[in-house]
């Protein structure tokens, strides 16, 4: 065979393949889902995907022919988009966003990925493939407007709680001085004339005192909440052993279990020198153990224990009373999150102020510690614990 016939089989086959592969290409090209765009070193049109183009933009492939696709970018972006071009022109690929105007006016977003390349004739090209994230961009603008109001509100939501801590202080230190006056004149009245008094006035004289002393608990209880709430109570620790500080809370409220006939067992064979305030955790074993007493049913028994590992100590008051419901478990620790404590056996009255577990769990978050309620129903009794860590 000579070697021109060898020559144009070769040049025949060789343009074969290229028709193959360039329908190949064009059905690809056609049939893509994103934008394709074939761009000259001049950024003109050279080539496009029309049927996308038509869905997405709205344009013909004649009508964006004719036009420069820099004229059709967002004015706002148009240099930048430029200069990226150009950018990729030289160096060879690059992505960017940018907004890109439809046929009626509107702008749609489109992510687009470029790379350059070389023809057969040697000529430096750009092809582009970009994405319709329109609705994304819509959904990113939404979810910012929707934080950026979501801070707004939680600003006021700030003020307002600052506020309403700021007249709850006031009015705290506002109620004290008519209190005081009231609670010091009863007590000179019942000093001065009991022997003259009938029983049922030194009665009466003796329910304003309690009265006084309820108040006094529940405006000592609002001005600590609020402290804890803006954060201006300080942790002053010193080095102490946590079994005295119990037994001292147990004689303090001794006569009140003895009053229902309770009886307190205290199980402190663990215990630790820790480093805690000893005024705020006498609070928190108070205002538990207190509880205990309150909900427990007479002839009822308390049991207090101690328990502690390398890095915490676990302390535990559990009774046999009414204990606790899931939906209550949910809100006991809230502010003032009393809750009804009624059974079929007999209604237990509590005259708390909702605040005292509220004030308890602030206290042991500010060491760092935890507290929790376990509980199996109404009436099955319940187990408060805390734990503080060993410093």
């Amino acid at each position: 065979m000579s070697n021109n016939k060898r020559n144009k089989d070769s040049k025949a086959h060789l343009q074969q393949k290229l028709k193959i592969s360039e329908e190949k290409y064009r059905l690809i090209f056609e049939n893509a889902n994103d934008l394709i765009k074939v761009l000259n070193n001049k950024f003109e049109y050279e080539d496009l995907n029309e049927k996308v183009h038509k869905q997405i933009l709205g344009f013909s492939k004649k009508e964006l022919l004719q036009e420069s696709p820099l004229t059709l970018v967002h004015p706002d972006e148009r240099k930048r988009s430029a200069i990226l071009l150009g950018q990729i022109l030289r160096k060879g690929k690059g992505s960017y966003q940018t907004r890109f105007k439809h046929k009626n006016g509107s702008y749609k977003w489109l992510e687009i990925s470029a790379q350059n390349f070389v023809d057969n004739a040697g000529n430096k090209k750009i092809i582009t493939i970009a994405r319709d994230i329109s609705d994304r961009k819509t959904n990113e603008q939404k979810l910012k407007e929707s934080e950026e109001k979501l801070k707004e509100q939680n600003k006021e939501l700030g003020r307002l709680n600052d506020l309403k801590n700021e007249f709850l202080r006031r009015a705290s230190h506002e109620l004290k001085t008519p209190l005081v006056a009231i609670k010091g004149n009863a007590d000179l009245i019942l000093n001065l004339n009991y022997e003259n008094l009938k029983p049922e006035v030194v009665k009466m004289i003796d329910s304003i005192q309690r009265g006084c002393e309820r108040i006094e608990d529940i405006i000592h209880k609002l001005i600590e909440s609020s402290k804890l709430e803006t954060s201006k109570i300080e942790l002053v620790t010193s080095k102490g052993d946590i079994s005295m500080l119990i037994k001292s809370c147990v004689d303090e409220l001794q006569t009140l279990a003895k009053m229902k006939f309770l009886k307190i067992d205290m199980d402190l064979k663990n215990t630790k020198i820790i480093e805690y305030n000893k005024d705020q955790i006498r609070e928190v074993i108070s205002n538990l153990l207190h509880n205990a007493i309150n909900y427990s049913y007479p002839g009822g028994e308390i049991l207090i224990k101690l328990e502690a590992d390398v890095e915490k100590i676990n302390i535990s008051i559990k009774d046999n009373g009414i204990g606790f419901i899931e939906d209550e478990k949910n809100t006991i620790f809230q502010k003032f999150g009393k809750i009804n404590r009624t059974t079929q056996r007999f209604e237990v009255i509590s005259e708390g102020s909702g605040l005292g577990l509220y004030i308890s769990k602030k206290i042991i978050d500010l060491h760092g510690g935890e507290i929790w309620l376990e509980s199996e129903g109404r009436n099955k009794g319940s187990t408060f614990y805390f734990s503080l860590p060993i410093i």
